[in-house]
């Protein structure tokens, strides 16, 4: 059976005509027809029920909404807001409401659409380094934001092949010593300090949110761990 799906999404999207805007099997809807904001996604899935329905179309709006993302770093955050209808059924929606307010940077819808179809849709992806590139750039919170987009190249190999890539990509970037005194990357130190507790002698003291001047680290060198994320992605997927 076939059932329609729509969520309530929290973007930039602009919608050109003001009536929708369809990029791949999903559209975006305004709240009423002549906005041009993006409050809604839409899409039809096969389902025996409505709860099957909904668990299925929440993780594909998530992934292909995680695609986006890669485009061009824009948030895109799913509402609790969400209506379920089956095809062909004149019966009441089934609906679950929740208001939510954001400010994010607008989109243009039509370019985005250009460039997913030019350079994402119909290719095979990875979805875990995508979702968590995703969270990494929905996420607010500083350490949280690096640790995630780390985890990004973890995807693609353990420290040391990471730490020789991250080296073809900068050259000689900063070097640090882990707790063996092995030489490390300064991207992959912080890592460490962001994610390990001091349990023993000789163990990397860790980073702490309330030290001013492990935040200034944190924040100098996430543009950069952004961008390695970005683009480990885009060569090891081809996008």
């Amino acid at each position: 059976m076939q059932h329609i799906v729509t969520q309530r999404v929290i973007c930039g999207l602009t919608i050109p005509d003001g009536i929708s805007l369809t990029i791949d099997d999903f559209t975006f809807l305004p709240d009423f027809e002549g906005e041009h904001q993006a409050r809604h996604i839409k899409t039809i899935v096969e389902a025996n029920t409505k709860e099957e329905a909904t668990a299925k179309t929440g993780k594909l709006f998530s992934d292909f909404l995680a695609e986006l993302t890669l485009i061009d770093n824009s948030k895109y955050i799913l509402g609790n807001d969400m209506s379920v209808t089956l095809i062909g059924v004149n019966e009441p929606t089934t609906q679950t409401r929740s208001i939510t307010a954001s400010a994010f940077i607008v989109q243009d819808g039509m370019r985005i659409k250009t460039t997913y179809e030019a350079t994402v849709k119909g290719k095979h992806i990875r979805k875990s380094p995508l979702r968590l590139y995703r969270d990494a750039i929905n996420t607010d919170g500083l350490f949280e934001k690096y640790r995630t987009f780390y985890r990004v190249l973890e995807s693609y190999g353990g420290t040391t092949a990471i730490s020789s890539w991250i080296r073809k990509q900068l050259g000689k970037p900063e070097m640090k010593k882990n707790k063996n005194g092995q030489p490390i990357t300064i991207y992959t130190w912080i890592r460490i300090k962001l994610s390990h507790s001091k349990s023993q002698k000789g163990d990397l003291e860790p980073f702490l949110i309330s030290n001013p001047a492990h935040v200034a680290i944190v924040n100098r060198y996430l543009p950069e761990i952004q961008r390695l994320a970005r683009t480990i992605i885009k060569e090891r997927e081809r996008v």
